[in-house]
This record gives structure tokens, C-alpha cells and sequence, in this order.
């Protein structure tokens, strides 16, 4: 059992420094059921736990931020040398290819190399194709990767639209991640998008 002198504590750190539930445990060493029992008269107001957990979410890393380390090793290829644009092409294609077999599609190679569609994505429940454009995640100087929307039309460049793919997808070789967005959702962006949470590993928008 804990001694007084503990309980005591528990309940000055929570009325006194606002702790949560799991600081105090951290510095009591009290089991959090125990602390339940003596705290529940004093409970944190819901701005404060809305504060704590957006402190706590502050100090998790961000999965689509990256880590200049990190990124370094992944752009080094087996032969020790730094990867160029299309061998970086490449892996994002085998790459998402590798994704949506593993999501049940049949993945097929454009017949003429011309056209803009990098993989056809067989759907065998529906029986429909989707037209896939695969992009590699760019690297900004700060803040998130990014994907580039636009192609070569002629002597110029331009952004893709419904008429050339169904779906741009883009792959960070350095988070091994994937962002899939349809290009209805893209069509307003004029040259790139910054990866997000609503694209990560979204597979599902395909079916």
C-alpha cells in the first residue's frame, strides 16, 4: 500500500501544478489505478486536457517531416552513389506497383510509352482499370515533401488533368510512404502539393 505521504504528493501535483494522470504516475510511481481513486475529486478542466494532449501530439514526430540523416542514406543507392532523377522515377514506380499489388490489383505497363498513365490498376471485384501517374516526393528546404502536378505538354508545362490519369501518386523514398490522391481532389492546384494525412497510404480511394 502507499504510504500517506505519497497520496499527498499525487494530490498536490494535480491542485497545485495541474499534472496529468500519466505525469503523475511518472513521478509517484504509483499505479494509474491507485491515482484514479485519489484524484477523481480533483479533476484537470477540459481546456487543460486539450492542452496537454496537443503538447503531448507537439513532441511526437511528424512522419511526413523529414530527417536530414535519414534522408541522405535513402538517396544513396546500392552502388554507393547519390540517386538520379530517374532512377529515383523508377523506384517510386516499383514502388507504388509493389502497394497495389499488394492491394489486390492486377498491374499492367502502358502498351506506347508516350502516354502520361505510368501503371494501369486492374480492379479484379469491380472489373474497372484505374489510370496511375507515379511522382517521387520532392525535398523543400523546410517543412513537408512535396509532389509535383505538372507534365510536359509540347514546349510547355501544365498540370494533369482528368483526360490523362485517374490518380497521381506520389513516394517518399525517405519514409518509404506513399500519398495517393484521385486528380479530382488535385485539379485546383496549379504546380505542387505538400503531403498530408488525408493521402498517406490511402489506398482505399482507388476502390
Amino acid at each position: 500500500m502507499a504510504k500517506p505521504e505519497v497520496k499527498t504528493e499525487a494530490i498536490r501535483l494535480r491542485v497545485e501544478e495541474r499534472k496529468s494522470l500519466r505525469d503523475i504516475k511518472k513521478l509517484t510511481g504509483v499505479s494509474q489505478g491507485i491515482l484514479s481513486l485519489w484524484l477523481r475529486p480533483y479533476p484537470l478542466s477540459s481546456e487543460e486536457r486539450k492542452a496537454i494532449a496537443k503538447a503531448k501530439r507537439a513532441l511526437q514526430p511528424d512522419p511526413a517531416r523529414r530527417d536530414p540523416g535519414l534522408e541522405a542514406k535513402a538517396r544513396t543507392n546500392l552502388c554507393g552513389q547519390m540517386t538520379e532523377r530517374d532512377h529515383k522515377g523508377r523506384v517510386a514506380e516499383m514502388m507504388v506497383a509493389l502497394r497495389l499489388a499488394e492491394q489486390g490489383f492486377l498491374v499492367y505497363k502502358p502498351l506506347f510509352d508516350c502516354t502520361r498513365v505510368d501503371w494501369l490498376a486492374y480492379n479484379p471485384k469491380t472489373g474497372t482499370y484505374n489510370r496511375i501517374q507515379v511522382k517521387w516526393c520532392k525535398s523543400p528546404k523546410t517543412g513537408r515533401a512535396q509532389v509535383s502536378l505538372r507534365c510536359r505538354h509540347g514546349k510547355l508545362r501544365r498540370t494533369y488533368t482528368e483526360s490523362d490519369v485517374d490518380y497521381v501518386i506520389g513516394y517518399d523514398q525517405c519514409t518509404d510512404t506513399t500519398y495517393v490522391w484521385s486528380i479530382s481532389e488535385v485539379s485546383h492546384i496549379k504546380s505542387d502539393i505538400t503531403v498530408n494525412e488525408n493521402a498517406r497510404e490511402r489506398w482505399d480511394k482507388l476502390r
